[in-house]
């Protein structure tokens, strides 16, 4: 015990805790707390997860990672050994998200590019994950902060901007410099002031790419090495040299002319807003379909194309379709092998819904084991728990797997209807309430 620091004795309540010698604490200014216990290690992973979560819809949020009120800049003004473990951690550094834009919106001062430069070589050879997002309006910093995100291009692993076309010209000085490359986003606005694009056509890694920059024609990129794609381009102009593509998102576009069935082997998820790809598309290993709406297309487009493909689909999820009775069975009895369905605000009948889900024998779509309903009416139907109930009683009678879990987003339950989903928990049923947003 130090001169400095007299022990504190403590009587202790020999009724409680019996008879014994008194209990010494010595110099507790300088007893280790337990948060400065952790190993280092378990302190980086803790650090890790205090990061923000990522972009729900980072086009329309105010995002600046930079922030030095936020992690994981204030991590490093709490004390010395946190400031050393942050530092020493360069991939809590290596996550960038601006979006000027709106920042401007809410009045919220940008990044500045000592910020930024501090954020890069903090991050030291870490691969860089970026979301950068100009303004309509450029920030006279803007070209500043853009340059020295290129200038850190061969360390870039994925990455998301939304730009004017004149910040694509720049891009140029990257091209065969993004050797890590895996993820590209490019939406482009204004005046399409060049003639082709050609910083990407050197990307070794380069495998998933979301396009919103005007006609493929202009683009020079490793297309035949992609394996997901989501454009809103003439796609099956391209699907011939894009023979390792798994994933594909198809936006509508007016101008996309009517082709006949085009035929591609691996595609394993497709979803489209239009009728266009379900005309022209055949894809026998296709697993994943979503058809979002509102109404371009009827379900007598989807059963000609699942026919058509000879697919064995095991998710199937359709938005704001109108579904007539004979479609809907005809639909679903080209589907056998569907796991998962989900019908987001369509205009059907429930009840031939119910009727169509509900076990018999045949059943239709017997493997089914999760399900999600959105009803436009915002009211439960009671034919539809009479669907689950048969589905969850099941367990294998007439060959009909049990089903495991059901998305349900009816803002109106009766008190009957509570107590019949309580028990279908109680047999194992996962029951989720949602807001509408879910996809399975």
């Amino acid at each position: 015990m130090s001169a400095e620091t007299p022990a504190v004795e403590i009587d202790v309540d020999t009724e409680t805790h019996g008879p014994g010698p008194p209990f010494i604490l010595g110099n507790l200014d300088k007893a280790p707390s337990p948060i400065s216990r952790i190993p280092p290690e378990i302190l980086s992973v803790i650090f890790y997860y205090a990061l923000p979560d990522p972009p729900w819809d980072f086009i329309n949020e105010a995002w600046n990672s930079l922030d030095p009120t936020r992690a994981p800049s204030v991590l490093a003004e709490v004390c010395s050994s946190w400031r050393a473990v942050s530092l020493a951690q360069s991939e809590l550094w290596s996550h960038i998200l601006i979006n000027l834009q709106t920042l401007s919106t809410v009045n919220m001062a940008p990044p500045t590019l000592s910020r930024l430069d501090l954020f890069l070589q903090r991050s030291g050879s870490h691969p860089l994950f970026i979301h950068y997002a100009d303004r309509y309006a450029p920030l006279p910093e803007a070209t500043d902060l853009f340059l020295l995100l290129l200038s850190h291009s061969r360390r870039w692993r994925e990455v998301t901007f939304y730009v004017e076309f004149p910040c694509l010209q720049l891009m140029d000085r990257i091209r065969g410099n993004v050797p890590l490359l895996r993820a590209l986003d490019i939406s482009a606005y204004g005046a399409n002031t060049f003639p082709v694009f050609r910083a990407f056509e050197e990307a070794p890694q380069l495998k998933n790419l979301l396009l919103d920059v005007g006609n493929p024609y202009n683009l020079s990129l490793p297309w035949s090495q992609l394996t997901s794609l989501a454009c809103g381009l003439n796609v099956p102009a391209m699907l011939p040299g894009l023979p390792a593509l798994l994933e594909c998102v198809i936006r509508y576009n007016p101008y996309t002319p009517r082709y006949t069935p085009t035929r591609h082997v691996k595609l394993a998820k497709l979803v489209t807003d239009f009728t266009h790809p379900l005309d022209w598309l055949e894809t026998p290993n296709l697993e994943y379909l979503r058809v979002l709406g509102p109404n371009r297309l009827t379900s007598s487009h989807l059963g000609t194309f699942i026919r058509r493909s000879s697919c064995a689909l095991r998710s199937l999820c359709l938005h704001v379709i109108r579904l007539a009775e004979e479609d809907l069975h005809a639909l679903l009895q080209s589907c056998p092998t569907l796991l998962r369905l989900q019908l987001s605000y369509c205009r059907i009948d429930w009840q031939a819904l119910a009727r169509r889900l509900a076990v018999h024998a045949p059943s239709l779509v017997p493997n089914l084991q999760h399900i999600a309903l959105t009803h436009h009416e915002f009211r439960t139907n009671g034919d539809i728990i009479n669907v689950l109930e048969s589905r969850v009683l099941a367990d294998h009678r007439a060959g009909v797997t049990c089903l495991r879990s059901a998305y349900l987003f009816f803002t109106q339950f009766s008190v009957e209807d509570e107590t019949r989903l309580s028990a279908l928990q109680d047999l194992g049923l996962q029951v989720v309430r949602g807001d509408g947003q879910y996809w399975i």
